[in-house]
């Protein structure tokens, strides 16, 4: 049986702005539904059976140069590459997109949104962060 993960936002809170990017604090909750033989839904319905988890912390790095989301069950900084997002990464993206755009599940696949809005290929997919707030030195 194959899942497919979803999120609900209680809040999002900008911590700080610098160099043209944003960085949110963002409280949600995680949910997944089982899809047999890989009957997956297009989008969200009321009807789904959703196992929602508790509600959890997580910081959005806005920025056109280094996209990044951090899910604080694994602290790991995801960068995003929106010209190639693997299929692990769909759900990062989604997260991404709503926080610093309000953009619907999916917008990310969009080549022509994606260019209204300005992304590029990341200036690295490597940082290293002791906190989110290091993440302006890769912007500056």
């Amino acid at each position: 049986m194959e899942t497919c993960g979803w999120f609900k936002i209680q809040s999002i809170r900008r911590l700080d702005q610098r160099f043209g990017a944003a960085l949110y604090g963002v409280q949600s909750t995680y949910g997944e539904s089982e899809h047999p033989n890989d009957r997956y839904p297009d989008k969200y319905s009321p009807s789904l059976r959703i196992k929602w988890e508790k509600t959890s912390n997580s910081f959005v790095f806005c920025s056109k140069a280094v996209p990044v989301v951090i899910f604080n069950d694994d602290h790991k900084p995801d960068v995003l590459n929106f010209s190639e997002i693997a299929g692990f990464q769909e759900f990062e993206a989604n997260f991404y997109m709503r926080v610093c755009h309000g953009a619907p599940a999916y917008m990310w696949d969009n080549a022509s949104a994606m260019r209204k809005y300005g992304y590029r290929s990341p200036s690295t997919d490597n940082v290293s962060i002791r906190s989110p707030e290091d993440l302006f030195r890769y912007v500056k």
